[in-house]
């Protein structure tokens, strides 16, 4: 039997009142609105699965991610609260401050807590348990879970590790710690029924590895209730063209090349009334505000307060156009799904995305100019042509970049993938 629904600021969609399972999601960085007013992949697709017969336990930690700090007022070991639809366990970990050994012990922490019995003890068993980087520790306890519960194990892939880190320059390729981690997340991938990744080339990476458990590729995505109720045009606001990044600043984000790149556009163009908007926090922040002040066009420069997702869509179409930046690392021969991209097609601005990654949303929406990696020079030639484009062939790119986005990569479509992946499993 099927009807169709709404609520809970989702579309309309058909419900199967099949119950197909419970389904058990370890994120140790996992947000919902209640915690601290986020909300990211697992809580919305929980959502959707929900409206697609399964329901969910998310289980996570007490503190924000990146920030470090306690989400709630008061200290419970275990915190149990329903929303959305989604069952979210709560489990205590220490605060921290950056990314050292205070964070480290969280992790711990933070696995031995969901290993607890009586963590998880009010929670539906599980007839399916996805274990979820970062970190590997938080994948390993949805193993152990898993079979404690004689259930299927489904290993998500978040990032390769330990290649981010090194190639991050935070670990050495063929240091004791790298070769230790690549062992723990391969042997995670041979123990699982299923692997899942955001990232489109895990599956070539595992075949390199000798890994031949089962693949499947579920990028992130973007929820059309994050959509504002504010759609004016940008061009019409003001005489100043808004060039925009809304995310974390931290060393992999690469927002000095940024920096640099509006510095020289500004300079290429010095009539041109450039302004840029950085909006987020991260460990890079003070150190990127200290790089601004130092710089000829500083003053054009502005670093903003970290939003919550709700808040995102409203604050990206005050742009002209959102821009991100990658390393040009071999990491990202793998692939990228950031969910920030998500988000900005969302918005219906055009994008600039310079990455030398294995896939290319931008292009793949044609929603905006794609140039190299990190490359200063060619960015700054691309915030140059973006600005002199009609201001009509810039809203042609935005509204692509929107209707993609909406038929591809919304976690009603996300989630209707996963769901038929875990229906093979049990």
């Amino acid at each position: 039997m099927r009807f169709t629904t709404g609520g809970d600021n989702l579309t309309s969609v058909e419900v199967d009142l099949e119950k197909k399972g419970h389904v058990w999601i370890v994120n140790h960085y996992a947000a919902a609105p209640h915690k601290a007013g986020g909300a990211g992949r697992h809580y919305y697709l929980g959502q959707w699965l929900g409206r697609l017969g399964w329901s969910t336990t998310m289980i996570g930690s007490t503190t924000e991610h990146p920030t470090g700090a306690q989400a709630f007022d008061s200290y419970r070991f275990v915190r149990t609260i329903a929303e959305g639809g989604v069952n979210c366990v709560w489990v205590w970990s220490n605060s921290y401050r950056s990314g050292g050994v205070a964070r480290a012990v969280g992790m711990v922490i933070f696995t031995v807590g969901v290993l607890i019995p009586r963590s998880t003890r009010d929670a539906d068993k599980p007839d399916v348990v996805i274990g979820s980087t970062v970190h590997l520790l938080a994948a390993w306890a949805g193993l152990r879970l898993a079979r404690r519960h004689k259930t299927p194990f489904v290993y998500e892939v978040r990032d390769l590790w330990p290649e981010t880190l090194v190639d991050l320059g935070a670990l050495k390729s063929n240091g004791l710690v790298a070769r230790a981690m690549k062992r723990f997340s391969l042997s995670l991938a041979r123990k699982a029924s299923l692997v899942v990744s955001p990232l489109p080339g895990v599956g070539k990476y595992l075949d390199e590895n000798y890994i031949f458990t089962p693949f499947k590729w579920l990028a992130n995505g973007t929820d059309e209730s994050l959509t504002s109720k504010e759609r004016g045009d940008a061009s019409k606001r003001n005489t100043s063209f808004t060039l925009m990044y809304l995310g974390s600043h931290g060393r992999a984000n690469a927002l000095d090349t940024l920096l640099e790149a509006f510095e020289r556009a500004c300079e290429l163009l010095p009539d041109a009334d450039f302004v840029f908007r950085l909006v987020g926090g991260g460990p890079a922040k003070t150190k990127l505000e200290s790089m601004a002040r130092g710089m000829t066009h500083g003053n054009r420069i502005v670093f903003e307060d970290n939003i919550p997702r709700s808040a995102v869509n409203e604050r990206a179409r005050e742009a002209d156009c959102l821009v991100v930046n990658l390393l040009d690392k071999p990491l990202y021969r793998y692939g990228i799904s950031l969910n920030k991209l998500y988000d900005y097609f969302l918005a219906e601005r055009p994008v600039i995305i310079a990455s030398n990654a294995l896939n290319d949303p931008v292009a793949e929406a044609a929603a905006g100019l794609s140039v190299p990696a990190d490359d200063v020079e060619a960015l700054a030639d691309a915030i140059v042509k973006i600005y002199q484009m009609d201001p009509s062939v810039r809203a042609a790119m935005g509204r692509r970049g929107h209707l993609h986005v909406l038929h591809n990569y919304t976690y009603e479509a996300l989630a209707t993938q996963l769901s038929a992946a875990l229906q093979r499993l049990t």
